[in-house]
């Protein structure tokens, strides 16, 4: 991203930028300046990490198993755009109230949030949480335009980042609340990455390709009585109509 210089206090100066979670171990999601691999010390390391965003910061974020995405946003801004991860109402003096899947939009230079859009499912009871967001550029013009993200209660989400203005970012569909793209049969959860292309036949909108399935559970494991899985190709129209989709 075109960033300050840690070094130098100079804008405009390109930099690069490593994000990552820390899965089963904790609750964060971090960031390093790696541009200049020769710098890397000890001596350095206040130049070398840029932030760090955990659940202090948003009591909604879990553990953080999901890949954070960096891209630049419409309104100019690079950013990092993760889930929330699971297990967020965990008593740990910052659980989460709602047990709602979140995606986040933060600014990667400092770690401050342009954008919380919060799915609205999930329960404290029942907590869900949101695996790592697909960034798609519909336009070509280097700006990310829609996010596709997975829940582990098998809702695919779409969420619309193509305005300019950040106060306009959030679910794609809104009736009485967020509604998701697709939900799967018997809510069959969706821990990883959603893929998409566009339509072989030249016909509007996106092919968006996705399995279901998790390993994160003690039960995960067991070899029988385990829930039927599957994999999914799902035409999102980019419509302004709401998709009605029958799973079965």
């Amino acid at each position: 991203p075109n960033t300050m210089d840690p070094a130098t206090s100079t804008l405009g100066a390109w930099r690069t930028v490593l994000a990552s979670g820390l899965a089963g171990g904790g609750q964060s999601i971090f960031a390093l300046d790696v541009t200049e691999p020769g710098d890397f010390d000890e001596a350095n390391a206040n130049d070398i990490v840029l932030w760090e965003f955990n659940d202090t910061d948003d009591a909604d974020l879990g553990y953080t198993y999901g890949k954070p995405q960096m891209a630049k946003m419409n309104d100019g801004t690079w950013a990092a755009v993760f889930g929330n991860g699971y297990n967020n109402t965990e008593a740990d003096g910052n659980a989460s109230s709602t047990g709602h899947a979140v995606l986040y939009i933060v600014d990667v230079e400092t770690g401050n949030i342009l954008k919380k859009i919060d799915t609205q499912a999930g329960s404290a009871g029942t907590p869900n949480g949101l695996a790592t967001p697909l960034l798609v550029d519909e336009d070509a013009d280097f700006d990310v335009d829609y996010i596709y993200a997975g829940d582990i209660q098998g809702n695919l989400w779409k969420f619309d980042v193509s305005s300019a203005n950040p106060a306009n970012w959030g679910a794609a569909w809104n009736s009485g609340g967020p509604q998701p793209l697709f939900t799967t049969k018997a809510n069959q959860p969706i821990t990883t990455q959603p893929q998409a292309t566009f339509h072989p036949d030249n016909l509007p909108g996106f092919m968006v390709y996705f399995g279901t399935g998790k390993y994160l559970e003690e039960t995960d494991n067991i070899g029988s009585g385990q829930a039927t899985q599957a994999f999914y190709g799902i035409w999102d129209k980019n419509s302004s109509t709401a998709p009605s989709i029958d799973p079965d």
